[in-house]
């Protein structure tokens, strides 16, 4: 935990905190899934990128805790978030917890998830970089 670039790794979870406020504004309805996946691959290539050599624990560290902003604010503003999403008002909610107890406790699960989709996607655009980076470099060997 501490090779982690802490500064580096808060700057691109506030990605969650655009989400949660567009969320909150009830603007990207329909759409979250899409706005919040392009949240975490914009994570994950911005870490593989940049660091590829460490770029899949600081993508899923930062699209960890971009989740747990994200659903945080929700939760902290739920009355506004309900009366901009009154779809999502009728929700089943499982245990008969409230549903700002629900969203907290069981934020910890989307956030694993949205720092897996981040640490896969960095795996991955890592690996590209590397290859385009080598191929690059043979390229100019050769010239």
């Amino acid at each position: 935990m501490r090779n982690l670039e802490w500064k580096a790794l808060i700057w691109t979870a506030m990605g969650g905190l655009l989400y949660g406020g567009l969320t909150l504004m009830g603007w990207i309805q329909g759409s979250e899934y899409l706005v919040a996946g392009l949240i975490w691959t914009a994570i994950a290539c911005f870490w593989a990128f940049s660091r590829p050599q460490r770029a899949v624990r600081h993508a899923f560290v930062a699209g960890f805790i971009a989740v747990l902003l994200a659903v945080w604010l929700q939760a902290a503003f739920l009355d506004y978030y309900f009366s901009n999403n009154p779809g999502n008002q009728n929700i089943e909610i499982p245990f008969a917890l409230s549903p700002r107890v629900f969203t907290v406790l069981f934020s910890p699960v989307g956030a694993l998830f949205g720092g897996s989709w981040s640490a896969v996607f960095a795996l991955l655009s890592s690996w590209l970089a590397q290859r385009l980076t080598s191929k690059r470099d043979e390229l100019e060997m050769e010239s």
